[in-house]
């Protein structure tokens, strides 16, 4: 996969203690908006969007936060199209603390 030049985006994530969840919006330079809920599992961070109708059929996708260390974290975004009883790696960035 190509990186995508000259792209900025944002995200926030805040814990919603009525609903007992974190939430995250996306926003990005290219007019995306995502936004996911989720929280931890088995020492991972799972965020989820709800599912959506594509061109293609129907598809949700997913965040997974994981590694969880005070300078670094392994982050996967994968995709099911099958309601979640499959899930497919779209990309996995490993982040580092800059010291």
């Amino acid at each position: 996969m190509t990186p995508i030049q000259n792209y900025t985006g944002k995200s926030w994530s805040v814990y919603n203690p009525n609903s007992k969840m974190w939430q995250q919006t996306w926003v990005d330079d290219k007019g995306r908006y995502i936004s996911l809920t989720g929280g931890m599992t088995d020492g991972k961070m799972i965020l989820n969007t709800p599912e959506r109708t594509t061109p293609s059929g129907k598809m949700q996708s997913r965040m997974i936060f994981y590694n969880i260390s005070a300078n670094s974290f392994d982050w996967d975004w994968q995709s099911s199209t099958d309601e979640g009883a499959a899930w497919k790696s779209n990309w996995k960035i490993h982040y580092k603390r800059k010291h």
